[in-house]
């Protein structure tokens, strides 16, 4: 998970550096993670809810209350169909 959190880190730190140079590129890589998000976050939705994961371990992960992290469990089951 480090490593993810450090490309995610890396990838904010490129955007706010480019943002005010090359806002066209930034809303290209924005559309580009959308799609991304659009696609595995109601993968792993489908896989938390497979394997039971507890809302207060997805919570913590998140690091969002239980209400929160129950909520966009659903909207990512919701996108799934």
């Amino acid at each position: 998970m480090d490593g993810v959190a450090g490309l995610l880190r890396t990838l904010r730190e490129r955007l706010d550096a480019l943002v005010d140079e090359e806002p066209v590129m930034v809303m290209k890589s924005a559309e580009s993670l959308a799609a991304i998000v659009a696609e595995f976050g109601p993968l792993a939705a489908r896989y938390i809810q497979g394997d039971a994961v507890p809302l207060p371990r997805l919570a913590k992960v998140l690091g969002t209350t239980e209400k929160a992290a129950g909520s966009r469990l659903t909207h990512y089951a919701y996108l799934s169909g």
